[in-house]
């Protein structure tokens, strides 16, 4: 069993796709794919689940910043349940990836014990932390994701900081009691320079890979620059700590580039980037109150009668509990149920197809979706399912075709089209990109959610800070 293990914007999505190709599923259900990242992540959604709710019952989300004691011993259940699931579907060798794995390597060390093999991959911290901005600062310029999750890179001074630390101490104490014939630890810029990943890890962990496959990697990936404008978000004591974890980790690598650290470059904006972004500023004035606050949306798409019966809700919980934690027996069970009274409820459609995905059962996730398609219409959700299932099944083209023909519009479905055209390499895919990001720049939605984190940002350097990276995505 191989794990990919790394922090978040690592390169740990390329090299589980290599992986993947090579010969180690990393799972049936994996995460589908988004115009920033059309080759998509190579996670596990059931593997993403377990780690979120584990995360979720102690307190803290995926911005895990050390505020809570997490325990080596929490899910393991769970976790024995997942490897049982994987072994069934996958014999004995298959791969994992999230980086969420960080935080909860004790917890799976105690269930894979000998079994467990830890392809680790560093990225210096600079580069990982200046990723994570500039993802979250552009899912706010296009209107894109939750406001209070993006924001808090801002308005928290020192935040994305505090998640590096949390969760590469984390990986350094495990590497510290790891046995060395259970871990490989690579460098990012060393796999970017030419490292022939299949290669090493057959040799190194004896799991018979295809040697031949073509490497993922993209050569604009490689650089090492990182943006000065990185130094506002961080303290003196943060950057010395984080050099200090820096350095104990890469006395772990086995392969290393001859330069590992990073070139600072002064910021290259336009000024017109900084008129717009000083615009910006002028119309969101800092409040003392937190920004970032959401409405919560309604959970459940309403069909027919509003009023929902106390039991078909009370099923419909368990069922959705019961997928989660990967009782997949139960959980369709109660979804079943929940579908014999209400035969048009999505969400229980969807998550019958999803639970068969789970179980390795494409063709009949499918058929689950078409024929809830063919009695409730073209519902999106029901659509976005079916072009993933499509994708999953190695059918990216009908994908494309699905939604191209949908006679339902929805944000959702538009996204996950422009993602399938760039997966498929379809000439007019990255046309599409572009269209449909000018078009979220200009949205309503996408200034309000700029405008409500900016409100909540103190730090002027911060303010500053992000209000251009704002302007530098819409003025692209």
């Amino acid at each position: 069993m191989l794990a990919v293990i790394g922090f978040h914007r690592s390169l740990t999505s390329v090299v589980a796709h290599w992986m993947h190709n090579s010969g180690v599923c990393m799972g049936d259900y994996l995460m589908p794919p988004a115009p920033s990242n059309p080759d998509g992540h190579y996670e596990d959604m059931p593997l993403v689940a377990l780690h979120d709710d584990l995360l979720s019952q102690q307190g803290t989300t995926w911005q895990y910043r050390g505020e809570v004691s997490l325990s080596p011993d929490k899910g393991l259940e769970v976790l024995q349940r997942y490897v049982a699931l994987r072994d069934r579907l996958h014999g004995h060798h298959w791969g994992m990836k999230d980086p969420r794995q960080c935080l909860f390597l004790p917890n799976w060390h105690q269930v894979l014990g000998e079994r467990g093999q830890y392809l680790v991959i560093l990225r210096h911290w600079s580069a990982s932390i200046q990723s994570l901005l500039k993802r979250s600062a552009q899912d706010m310029a296009l209107g894109l994701g939750a406001t209070r999750e993006n924001a808090a890179f801002w308005q928290d001074y020192g935040h994305a900081a505090r998640i590096w630390i949390a969760y590469n101490e984390a990986l350094l104490a495990f590497l510290e009691q790891c046995p060395p014939k259970q871990r490989l630890v690579v460098t990012q810029q060393a796999v970017m320079h030419g490292l022939v990943l299949p290669d090493l890890v057959e040799g190194y962990f004896a799991i018979p890979l295809q040697s031949d496959t073509v490497s993922p990697i993209k050569p604009g990936l490689v650089h090492d620059e990182v943006d000065e404008s990185l130094h506002a978000h961080l303290t003196e004591d943060q950057v010395d700590r984080m050099e200090a974890i820096w350095d104990r980790l890469l006395s772990f690598a086995a392969h290393r580039a001859e330069h590992e650290s990073p070139r600072w470059v002064a910021g290259s904006g336009s000024d017109r980037d900084r008129r717009l972004a000083y615009s910006i500023l002028a119309a969101s004035p800092y409040k003392s109150a937190p920004a970032g606050s959401e409405a919560k949306g309604k959970i459940a798409v309403t069909h027919g009668e509003t009023a929902v019966d106390l039991s078909v809700a009370d099923l419909a919980a368990r069922a959705d509990r019961a997928y989660r934690t990967l009782l997949l027996l139960d959980a369709e069970r109660y979804t079943r149920e929940v579908l014999y009274l209400n035969p048009c409820d999505v969400a229980s459609h969807v998550r019958l197809a999803c639970i068969f995905l789970v179980s390795g059962q494409l063709e009949a996730g499918e058929s689950v979706l078409s024929s809830a398609i063919e009695r409730l219409g073209e519902v999106p959700l029901l659509l976005h399912f079916k072009a993933t299932v499509l994708d999953l099944r190695g059918r990216t083209g009908e994908a494309v075709a699905l939604l191209n023909s949908a006679s339902a519009t929805s944000e959702l479905l538009q996204r996950h089209r422009i993602a399938f055209m760039l997966k498929g390499g379809q000439p007019d895919g990255r046309l599409a990109f572009e269209a449909w990001a000018r078009n979220r720049s200009n949205s309503l939605e996408a200034w309000q959610k700029t405008a409500r984190a900016l409100t909540g940002v103190e730090h002027p350097d911060l303010r500053k800070d992000l209000a251009f990276r704002v302007a530098s995505v819409w003025n692209r």
